[in-house]
């Protein structure tokens, strides 16, 4: 927080990448068990934009899930902020396969993402709008779509999408996203409140960067729930933009008179032999059931409820 590159100044304010609080370090305030609870408690006082943040990281017992859970208080204005989950890609293409709850469309990043003056080359059509991870055009005329569901992709390419939720009274307060890498037998989930992170984006590097310090050996691809502008930062996000003027928020607007709760789930979970690709999931009290297309199923014990109350 600000997410994002955050290269221009805004106002006054000049941020480093992803925000003082994301490179800098935290202030130790307490590690505490209570029952089946342990938690980590963190806070950081920023200073470009003048607030405190206190971080919660839980664990539960027997449970393969993070709990985060961030208190802004002060950092007053609008700002784009969000978690950057960043997977390691096997190098088989298309063998981990993507799915996501319901979404309004998906957009690929306008501008310039990756510059082949710098060694970095990118395979998506700029600004294309689309509303199936299935089907995102390609930049170069005549070519078949790109499957986002199934990375990795294209290797030697770099690309940024990203993709709106339905609002949160369409998806009962929760969306979530999932990376199901079925030849290790398990399958990467985040679950928030589209409420209040209302978007993800996809950070697509397939050895995509051949400069310094790159040198064309990440593999990785970033899940990033997020309320921004792409990744392009402060101003980007807090001033109009192509998707603000659809009536989508890119920016959250913090009060230096009350606090900004952030609640976020992300886990990994057993699956079955022939579990493909994520359809649906279900939940009940403190537990999620992950479908895949196939018919198969995995039962995830996780404290969904914890997105609306913030307490385990």
């Amino acid at each position: 927080m600000p997410f994002g590159g955050n290269q221009t100044a805004f106002g006054n304010e000049q941020h480093p990448p992803h925000g003082e609080i994301a490179g800098a370090a935290w202030k130790h305030v307490a590690t505490r068990k209570s029952g089946q609870k342990t938690t980590l408690v963190l806070s950081f006082e920023a200073k470009v934009r003048p607030g405190k943040v206190t971080k919660e990281i839980s664990l539960v017992d027997s449970q393969n899930v993070v709990y985060s859970r961030h208190t802004i208080e002060g950092f007053g204005g609008r700002v784009p902020l969000g978690h950057h989950a960043t997977l390691a890609m096997p190098d088989e293409d298309g063998s981990v396969r993507l799915a996501a709850s319901d979404f309004r469309f998906g957009v690929t990043y306008p501008g310039l993402f990756s510059d082949p003056k710098l060694r970095e080359y990118q395979a998506l059509q700029p600004g294309a709008k689309w509303t199936k991870l299935s089907q995102v055009p390609r930049a170069w005329k005549e070519q078949p779509d790109t499957d986002l569901s199934r990375m990795p992709g294209a290797q030697g390419y770099a690309d940024l999408v990203q993709i709106f939720n339905e609002p949160a009274d369409r998806t009962g307060g929760v969306a979530w996203m999932t990376a199901t890498f079925a030849k290790d037998g398990y399958l990467w989930f985040s679950l928030k409140d589209p409420a209040v992170l209302n978007s993800t984006v996809f950070w697509m590097e397939n050895r995509g960067r051949h400069g310094h310090p790159w040198n064309g050996r990440n593999n990785c691809l970033g899940l990033e729930d997020v309320t921004a502008y792409f990744a392009d930062g402060l101003v980007a996000s807090a001033e109009p933009n192509m998707i603000s003027k659809e009536g989508i928020a890119t920016a959250v607007e913090l009060s230096n008179d009350r606090p900004t709760v952030v609640n976020y789930i992300q886990g990994v979970a057993k699956i079955p032999s022939g579990f493909d690709v994520v359809s649906k999931a279900e939940f009940a009290p403190g537990q999620v059931t992950f479908w895949s297309e196939s018919g198969s199923k995995t039962v995830v014990p996780v404290k969904h409820e914890f997105l609306q109350s913030g307490s385990l």
